[in-house]
């Protein structure tokens, strides 16, 4: 009797990119997150940034 292997896909790695502003004097722009319980890290400071659609390059 063969035995069937079920084979499973690797989940594609997540990939996005981040952009850091700073002025002359060192000031970075940071972009507070909505309070929204469903997304990562709501209510937080964070960098500007978003993720990739399949295909597009990070740039």
């Amino acid at each position: 009797m063969h035995s069937k292997t079920a084979t499973t896909e690797e989940p594609a790695a997540a990939r996005g990119a981040v952009a850091i502003i700073t002025n002359r004097r060192g000031e970075l722009l940071l972009h507070l997150r909505d309070d929204i319980p469903a997304i990562a890290w709501p209510g937080h400071w964070s960098l500007l940034g978003g993720g990739c659609d399949p295909g597009e390059a990070p740039a």
